[in-house]
């Protein structure tokens, strides 16, 4: 089981470099070609530099709570718009949402990255900090 002390430094790491500017403008990369027609599928790979690197250590973090993907989708979209209510979300909620993120990026190439870029894992990793504050034990406590 993942400690929130594991969290923690995965948390406050990550959020040193969005404050350093490492995830601004960052773009996909590219399908490479193999031959005409047959495309080689990058997985985790076609998550640039940093979001890739932030993708790799988030799916290490057991985010297991059970939860029904359709109200997650729309709050996550709501979060795009407006980042700043993840301020409000309950660790469960919270747990939830991030596990449907790392799960959705395995179906929709691209839609990890697009919450990076608006913001929106940014503010779920501040809740996060937040919640992990004065508190010890596995993260399924938050």
């Amino acid at each position: 089981m993942t400690s929130i002390a594991q969290v923690q430094r995965l948390v406050n790491r990550t959020l040193r470099s969005f404050e350093a500017g490492e995830f601004g403008g960052v773009e996909p990369i590219p399908y490479k070609q193999d031959k005409p027609g047959v495309f080689i599928f990058p997985g985790a790979d076609y998550l640039p530099g940093p979001v890739g690197r932030l993708y790799g250590d988030m799916a290490h973090i057991e985010w297991h709570p059970p939860f029904d993907w359709a109200p997650l989708e729309s709050l996550a979209t709501e979060l795009d718009e407006d980042p700043c209510g993840a301020a409000s979300l309950d660790g469960n909620t919270l747990c939830q949402l991030i596990h449907a993120h790392m799960r959705a990026e395995r179906f929709c190439d691209g839609l990890f990255l697009g919450r990076v870029n608006s913001g929106q894992i940014r503010a779920l990793l501040g809740r996060v900090r937040v919640f992990c504050a004065n508190r010890t034990g596995p993260i399924s406590d938050l």
